[in-house]
């Protein structure tokens, strides 16, 4: 767990608890109190584990593969592009795309 993790379970523990109101603990956790009762309430169901964030260890959806990030990476330490940072190599490949390194389209 985080420490932004561990500090929400400490907090939402001592609302439980009732030892802090529902505004002190949206305040400590710069949340409202609407977000704190989903978060009170999900760690009654599920315990410490459901404040956790539901995506870690997924990979975006939108990330490359790592086929097309290694053709990219090539063509950027290539000759052609040699010397020019990362947004003018953005720039110069939109404008003449090689052809392994463009993003394949579904139909």
């Amino acid at each position: 767990m985080t420490r932004e993790e561990l500090k929400r379970v400490a907090v939402i523990d001592r609302l439980i608890q009732k030892t802090i109101t529902t505004r002190q603990a949206a305040d400590l956790l710069g949340l409202s109190t609407r977000q704190v009762y989903r978060l009170k309430n999900r760690m009654r169901k599920e315990g410490a584990e459901g404040l956790i964030h539901k995506n870690r260890g997924r990979k975006p959806k939108h990330a490359l593969s790592d086929k097309q990030r290694e053709a990219i990476m090539a063509l950027y330490q290539s000759e052609r592009y040699k010397g020019s940072n990362d947004h003018h190599f953005a720039e110069l490949s939109r404008k003449s795309p090689p052809e392994k390194a463009q993003k394949s389209q579904a139909p």
